[in-house]
């Protein structure tokens, strides 16, 4: 019977780059890749994409992939941080998956049923540090993602710039799990942000008098 260990904690970290009410419904979940050594959890609405990477012993003769759909997510991932167990097994039966809730309770499911994106190949091999733009939310969501896993704050993070191409994000101090990151920017190089004329300083503006200093 195939089983995959996935954290609580790196789904929940991934399921910050689902995406929310999309024509793409399979976008919404979390895409698990599961060798006999490591368990991935990938989400991505498009525009951001999270991996979280975490070594594990599965039980599976080969690579299993599949798409966990977002309600099953949150159901695993429901309560305080603190109260989540550090790793829950996925079990197959041939029929049905299974995700194990708390009081011995177990939620059959069914994977969705499509073509995942190929994740990889929007991995920049390379970052350029060309200046770009990126959206805010994005950015905190990545932050809080590497805080579930561990990090402390933003002095924890490090975004690579990369133009028009993926910003590249890692993250530190998140223990025995890998972070990346990948945020598009926006498209808007015509418009660089600029400093306000009314806080710039007026060459105008009266010097104060110099005052004569007398000894005494």
């Amino acid at each position: 019977m195939p089983t995959i260990q996935v954290s609580p904690l790196a789904l929940k970290a991934a399921h910050r780059a689902s995406a929310v009410a999309d024509i793409r419904y399979y976008l919404e979940s979390v895409y698990i890749e599961a060798t006999p050594t490591e368990t991935l959890c990938v989400a991505t609405d498009g525009r951001r994409l999270i991996v979280v990477r975490k070594e594990a012993s599965n039980e599976v003769d080969e690579a299993v992939r599949i798409i966990v759909p977002s309600k099953i997510v949150k159901m695993v991932i429901a309560g305080r941080k603190s109260a989540l167990p550090k790793i829950v097994e996925l079990t197959n039966d041939g029929s049905h998956w299974y995700a194990p809730l708390p009081d011995r309770v177990k939620l059959g499911f069914m994977p969705i049923e499509a073509k995942y994106p190929e994740w990889r190949g929007v991995v920049p091999k390379a970052t350029s540090n060309e200046p770009a733009n990126y959206n805010a939310d994005y950015l905190k969501d990545m932050l809080n993602a590497a805080r579930d896993l561990g990090a402390i704050g933003p002095t924890d993070m490090r975004l690579a710039y990369n133009g028009q191409a993926g910003g590249v994000i890692t993250a530190e101090c998140t223990g025995e799990f890998g972070f990346l990151g990948i945020v598009m920017p926006y498209r808007d190089f015509d418009r660089p942000a600029r400093v306000p004329e009314w806080a710039i300083a007026s060459e105008t503006a009266d010097e104060p008098e110099a005052h004569e200093t007398v000894s005494a």
